[in-house]
């Protein structure tokens, strides 16, 4: 971390506006690229969640000139063709916490956006190798949905998890399908995803 001072206001603004511009273009030649595993299945989707994970190489390419960002999975890093895309827009919540790890894959992200062939919300469920690893892709993804957002407005919606979250979280998965019920949302029945679950109220 490196603190620096500036003689007046005006000169300290103008110098975190050429950084911010710097990062901005060293992200947008730099996309954000690497395996992940992905578990199977889009959650609140037409398709059930399968369980089970698979091993995808990710690219996240920041919007340019205008543009939106992408988020694309492939079968690997040879891979001429995606396999699928992530849908990312202003609507989309992100959630990283230690309470979604699961046994095998600790260092998890969820993603839950509405694409615009979505009948619902989906939740992508993503694991990292490490820490590290972790923080970069929840860093570049939370750039990419700020990007959705005009200069000004609120920032976007990525969220470490709050006290309600961890508070939902603690419930079991038949408490959190009555809460469900109760807010009139659809969702499967047959899921016992707690992380799931909990995104679709989150949403």
């Amino acid at each position: 971390q490196l603190v620096c001072g500036a003689p007046t206001p005006a000169e300290r603004d103008a110098w975190a506006a050429a950084l911010e511009k710097s990062i901005k273009t060293l992200a947008e030649a730099a996309p954000t690229k690497g395996y992940l595993m992905k578990r199977r299945g889009r959650h609140g989707g037409l398709k059930m969640m399968l369980g089970g994970w698979d091993r995808r190489y990710f690219e996240l390419l920041q919007g340019k000139d205008g543009g939106a960002p992408s988020f694309s999975y492939y079968d690997d890093e040879h891979a001429a063709a995606s396999k699928g895309v992530v849908a990312l827009n202003a609507g989309a919540v992100l959630l990283a916490s230690g309470s979604l790890a699961y046994k095998d894959h600790p260092h998890v992200l969820a993603l839950t956006c509405k694409g615009e062939l979505d009948a619902k919300p989906t939740t992508t469920v993503l694991a990292a190798a490490c820490q590290p690893e972790l923080e970069r892709w929840v860093a570049a993804l939370q750039r990419a949905i700020h990007s959705f957002r005009a200069p000004g407005s609120s920032s976007a919606k990525v969220l470490a998890l709050s006290k309600e979250e961890e508070q939902l979280l603690a419930k079991t998965a038949p408490q959190l399908h009555l809460k469900l019920d109760y807010m009139g949302v659809p969702f499967d029945r047959r899921c016992e995803d707690k992380p799931k679950l909990v995104a679709l109220i989150l949403h």
